[in-house]
């Protein structure tokens, strides 16, 4: 889960369908819910990803974080793969309030 600065929800979201999402697909990782939300804590958005099995998923998983398109993209901050490019350090506080396990 991803809490988002107020009014950033629409930016974030446009950023994975037109980035992170084809990257995923292209991996053969099927998005299985996308929330977000709309009362009660707002800015907090939510990925599901479907994986065919343990396998599929680190398999997937470490094929989409070494992918070099990926290295534009804002990805999430304090994981091991989730180092975030130099020159989109500004996006992501400007995006980001907190990422939450």
């Amino acid at each position: 889960m991803y809490t988002l600065k107020p009014g950033a929800t629409p930016d974030y979201r446009a950023g994975v369908k037109e980035v992170g999402l084809p990257i995923r697909q292209n991996h053969d990782v099927v998005l299985s819910g996308w929330y977000w939300s709309d009362i009660g804590t707002l800015n907090q958005v939510v990925h599901i990803w479907g994986y065919k099995d343990l396998e599929h998923l680190n398999s997937q998983k470490a094929a989409v974080y070494g992918d070099p398109r990926l290295g534009r993209q804002v990805r999430p901050p304090g994981t091991a793969a989730g180092r975030v490019a130099e020159d989109l350090a500004d996006d992501v506080s400007r995006l980001c309030a907190h990422v939450s396990r």
